[in-house]
């Protein structure tokens, strides 16, 4: 009997000793980030828009060389053009990290001259009731 308890002991041991590895292993992998970035404006040399994220990417400290960052230029969209930026970080450090990079690639693409599009549409009035009652032309409202 005491030969069963010793056997179960180290078995229960073993157990514990691969999950602790297996969490201490996850830890050091860490998590992709994946930034997409849907707006940017029609006409925008995407070659550089994909050299800027990964130049963000490798001046920040806490992204991680392994498996290395890689910028796409995913898609044309319908109002501008599409980009995805994948970082790995540590687990423990996601939020923060992401953060810090989508704010540092707006700055660096402000700072190149990259606009930043926003949707914009056009509204076509096709009729108006006659009891609307439309603002002049030139006349301000103050």
């Amino acid at each position: 009997m005491l030969q069963l308890l010793q056997v179960i002991g180290q078995f229960i041991y073993g157990i514990f000793f691969a999950i602790r590895w297996l969490l201490v292993a996850l830890l050091a992998i860490g998590l992709p980030v994946y930034i997409y970035l849907a707006f940017i404006a029609d006409g925008t040399q995407p070659q550089k828009v994909t050299d800027l994220l990964l130049e963000v990417a490798a001046h920040h400290p806490e992204v991680s060389d392994e498996p290395a960052p890689s910028a796409i230029f995913r898609d044309f969209g319908a109002d501008a053009l599409e980009f995805q930026l994948n970082v790995w970080i540590g687990n423990d450090r996601w939020f923060r990290v992401s953060g810090e990079l989508r704010s540092a690639i707006t700055l660096a693409l402000t700072e190149a001259g990259i606009e930043i599009s926003f949707p914009q549409r056009d509204l076509h009035i096709r009729s108006i009731d006659d009891s609307v009652s439309l603002p002049e032309k030139g006349r301000s409202e103050g």
